[in-house]
């Protein structure tokens, strides 16, 4: 397909047209940061459930290497910034969404947000710890919450890999038997919604330097580059040596 590129065993949705669309059929939506590359290349039962889904660039330097890869054009299309775009759609088609992730009051934040700057009625689910591997009570709750709520969109604020699109891969029959047409996670794309974390600008995203900017959110974030890092370099020197 002229809009995709495999990058590692993933393969990687290039273009915006061909991801910011309402689905015919469901799709669970993953955009890789070098931080899930990590887990890519670390843990095949983490890549398995990767490849299941739709995949697009969410970083600069993700971006960068499937550009050396594949020599196309590739559209960076970031988790923080799409979800944007996907709540336009729903607004423009009167679609229903929900959140699952996150505090009350976090979520709380993010639905008066939406629906003051959308107009749209936000279903939220708060569905406590969630450890990995997962408790069957858990994922039952999720689905019927979601049978309960109908959306069309389901965006997940677990905290981000890996657990994050493990759960989601783990309730994707129980989604698409549901109606849902699209999941996405979104970490802490949701305290961005509702205010409490600032988006890096443009122009910091388009030079590389967004990890540098999300780094002053705290030193808890320290751990994430460092994988991060490690990642480029594997990847960097895998395609070096064709194995990628």
């Amino acid at each position: 397909m002229e809009g995709e590129c495999k990058l590692c065993g993933i393969t990687f949705r290039t273009r915006k047209e061909d991801v910011i669309r309402i689905p015919k059929d469901y799709i669970p939506l993953y955009t890789i940061s070098l931080d899930h590359m990590w887990w890519i290349l670390r843990w095949d039962v983490y890549k398995d459930a990767i490849s299941r889904g739709v995949c697009t660039a969410d970083g600069t330097w993700i971006k960068r290497l499937i550009q050396l890869k594949c020599g196309k054009r590739v559209d960076r299309l970031a988790g923080s910034r799409i979800i944007y775009d996907f709540l336009s759609l729903a607004k423009e088609n009167e679609l229903r969404v929900a959140f699952v992730g996150g505090t009350q009051e976090v979520l709380r934040e993010a639905s008066e947000r939406i629906k003051r700057e959308y107009g749209l009625e936000v279903y939220t689910m708060d569905p406590g710890l969630i450890s990995y591997p997962f408790h069957e009570v858990t994922i039952e709750n999720v689905l019927s919450f979601v049978e309960d709520k109908e959306p069309h969109f389901v965006f997940f604020a677990l905290g981000g890999a890996p657990k994050q699109e493990l759960f989601m891969d783990s309730l994707n029959d129980g989604l698409k038997d549901r109606g849902v047409l699209l999941s996405m996670g979104i970490g802490g794309t949701l305290d961005m919604i509702a205010g409490r974390i600032k988006l890096a600008p443009k122009w910091v995203s388009d030079i590389g330097l967004e990890w540098l900017w999300r780094g002053m959110e705290g030193f808890h974030r320290l751990t994430k580059i460092r994988r991060g890092y490690t990642a480029l370099f594997r990847v960097l020197l895998r395609l070096l040596r064709g194995k990628c």
